[in-house]
């Protein structure tokens, strides 16, 4: 994947994108799908919602207009960082959603990042994109906190 795949009128619903228009138009749709989604993670990883949430950060790789993000900063992470390859896109989310951390980065090196930085890594819709995911997985493990 190179950042020009997915510029402006990717975003936009043209050359190549599934997007029907504006890419704004999903938005709610997926910050609805991803509240239910941190719901059932909740009661699967048994997290104690007392303090809102116990994992204190996250990041969305290939979060897009930063819709994710949003609602992981509404179901109670303490610190959400959202990282896209698109810079379209991550000046879009920085616009919409000022008051969350957002990066213009490769999944597959996110030297942006430190290791053991951040709880939870949410990658929806992405590793099917991507020539040897496994490259991916390798950058999430080592950035994300030994859970064992």
């Amino acid at each position: 994947m190179k950042s020009k795949d997915f510029d402006e009128e990717y975003f936009k619903g043209g050359k190549g994108s599934s997007y029907k228009g504006d890419y704004h138009r999903v938005g709610q749709p997926v910050y609805d799908i991803t509240l239910r989604f941190l719901e059932k993670f909740r009661k699967y990883e048994n997290i104690d919602l007392t303090d809102k949430c116990t994992c204190a950060s996250i990041l969305v790789v290939g979060c897009a207009y930063g819709y994710e993000c949003k609602a992981c900063k509404d179901f109670g992470f303490k610190r959400v960082v959202g990282v896209d390859i698109s810079k379209h896109a991550i000046n879009e989310a920085k616009r919409t959603f000022p008051d969350i951390e957002f990066y213009v980065g490769d999944c597959c090196n996110l030297d942006i990042f430190n290791s053991n930085e951040f709880d939870v890594i949410m990658a929806n819709n992405l590793l099917e994109h991507l020539p040897d995911p496994r490259k991916a997985l390798k950058e999430f493990y080592r950035i994300s906190k030994n859970m064992s």
